[in-house]
């Protein structure tokens, strides 16, 4: 019987597997972490769990930036154990965001603007992820039906804290209703009932349907759908707009409307229309002058003293002569005095 051989093994060059360089610079880079579980799901690919060699060939392989430069000083019994390998990646870049931080990120994290329900619940997983990852280890005899109750208790704390996230009052108030009614509903439920609510799920039904139309028609593309769906979203807001700008103006129109009518108007003191009473000049008298036929702002004459600003038909009731008035009288009083009887 012939001896066997080593077990053979697949390179991964069919599956694209990201580089780790160090820390992430952008939210598309892979964590250490990430980077570990993503490793370790290659050798179980390629069936290379028990050579310790061509496991940290695989490792070194995906290593760039300053991640590998890191690494190639560690000593050469270090760099051949992929065990030892992930212990240094993690100490030199594992995020040390503690377990408590974590969970106060995920309680605090609403849904932003613009932002769809379908990134928020992503972003919310994420935060309570890595808040278990970080969770301390409590030792204890196994409970029989422990995992359940815990997954159970998870998808309860996910359905809760996304629908109090929610950035529409409305919706989170119905979504907080029908789990009033509905306690056993699940965080997958509450998703697809908020999508429901806000159209989000319409919208991407829709997408997904020009996306199919327009590769039948043009053939496989994979810039084709988003820029269909692109396109049908601007062409929609576009129609809101008009309908916004229609609406207003309809709005403003009977407003304008008693304006231009004011313009027609008539002075209710001399009948004429192009002017208002207030600046009507007929049957008026110039204080200034004393003349009739303008007033005093309109006057071409100078401006007479402070005193002698009176009309010429003023007559004193003293002495009964024109050109003065009571309080500026110096002559006798023209009223005879009643005399009073002797005491």
């Amino acid at each position: 019987m012939a001896a066997a051989g080593a077990a053979p093994y697949f390179a991964p060059f069919d599956r694209r597997v990201a580089k780790f360089n160090g820390p992430p610079s952008s939210p598309s880079d892979l964590t250490v972490r990430e980077f570990i579980r993503e490793m370790r799901s290659v050798f179980r690919l390629c069936n290379v769990q028990d050579d310790a060699q061509i496991r940290s060939d695989i490792v070194m392989r995906q290593l760039g930036g300053i991640a590998k430069r890191e690494i190639q000083q560690l000593p050469l019994e270090d760099r051949n154990d992929v065990e030892r390998l992930f212990t240094a990646l993690m100490n030199s870049y594992d995020d040390r965001t503690s377990h408590s931080d974590y969970l106060g990120q995920f309680y605090g994290r609403d849904q932003r603007r613009g932002e769809s329900i379908r990134d928020f619940t992503i972003a919310l997983q994420e935060l309570l992820n890595k808040a278990e990852e970080r969770a301390p280890v409590v030792a204890g005899p196994a409970v029989q039906g422990a995992a359940a109750a815990a997954a159970e208790v998870r998808d309860r704390t996910l359905r809760d804290r996304m629908v109090d996230g929610l950035r529409d009052d409305s919706v989170r108030r119905q979504l907080k209703r029908e789990i009033q009614n509905n306690h056993a509903m699940t965080h997958q439920q509450a998703k697809e009932a908020a999508m429901q609510l806000t159209g989000e799920w319409e919208a991407r039904r829709q997408g997904s349907a020009q996306v199919q139309a327009t590769a039948w028609e043009e053939g496989p593309s994979p810039q084709t759908g988003s820029n269909s769906y692109n396109t049908s979203r601007v062409e929609q807001l576009l129609e809101r707009t008009l309908e916004m700008l229609t609406i207003n103006l309809q709005m403003n129109q009977p407003r304008d409307q008693p304006r231009r009518q004011s313009q027609n108007n008539s002075c209710y003191n001399c009948g004429k229309e192009g002017h208002y009473a207030r600046d009507c000049q007929a049957n008026s008298v110039c204080y200034n002058c004393g003349e009739e036929g303008h007033m005093a702002r309109g006057c071409l004459r100078r401006p007479k003293a402070r005193g002698d600003n009176r009309r010429k038909s003023d007559e004193c009731y003293r002495c009964g002569e024109p050109g003065h008035v009571a309080r500026d009288c110096r002559g006798e009083s023209q009223t005879p005095r009643s005399s009073m009887p002797p005491n």
